[in-house]
């Protein structure tokens, strides 16, 4: 997954990746793959990325706040594809929770990823 220089591959993996079992070593890998594609020069590549966390973070408590915060600072100063991904996948967060819409209905924990992988 980190190898690959191929814009079309990258988001491919960034999609599927968080979709597999994963047991924690490979899941905090994907996680820190994921958020290093945040800094890739392709659009698709970083909207692709912040779903696949937004989609590791609901099935692990302990990175939801981080990707929480990664999404609204997507929805800030993203690109406009970033924009309004991160907004989608965060939209209706309010307080603790993960908001009342979709599929975000769990609460955070308190573990940001961009302390932890970043």
């Amino acid at each position: 997954m980190a190898e690959t220089e191929q814009q079309e591959l990258r988001w491919h993996l960034a999609a599927m990746v968080p979709r597999m079992a994963l047991n924690p070593k490979q899941r905090d890998l994907a996680t820190a793959l994921l958020v290093g594609y945040l800094e890739d020069r392709s659009s698709i590549v970083k909207t692709f990325a912040l779903q696949g966390l937004a989609d590791l973070a609901q099935d692990d408590p302990s990175i939801r706040p981080g990707v929480i915060e990664i999404l609204r600072q997507a929805t800030r100063t993203g690109t406009a594809a970033m924009k309004a991904r991160g907004g989608s996948c965060w939209g209706g967060w309010r307080g603790e929770g993960w908001g009342d819409g979709g599929r975000w209905g769990r609460k955070a924990a308190a573990l940001r990823v961009n302390e932890r992988y970043g």
